[in-house]
């Protein structure tokens, strides 16, 4: 399983919009795709966002995303202890 499906289906659904949020204020560009990349996965079709960027650029996109994934769920976790 990939690595990001596997974390975002840990997220309930309040975690996924104060996840896009976190993404949101952690972008200083306004031309990232890393909350379309977050959106499709929780819709089911990468394609689209796979096809419409070459590979060296997705690749770098999901790597980006699930080290912001693995930042947001450690905070997760610190801030409920």
């Amino acid at each position: 399983m990939n690595l990001n499906k596997h974390l975002i289906s840990g997220l309930s659904e309040k975690e996924h919009k104060v996840f896009a949020d976190y993404l949101n204020k952690k972008n200083k560009r306004t031309d990232v795709k890393n909350i379309q990349l977050f959106k499709s996965y929780l819709d089911g079709d990468i394609i689209a966002i796979k096809t419409a960027t070459n590979t060296n650029a997705y690749h770098a996109l999901t790597n980006r995303l699930s080290i912001n994934l693995i930042d947001f769920t450690a905070n997760q976790l610190i801030e409920n202890e």
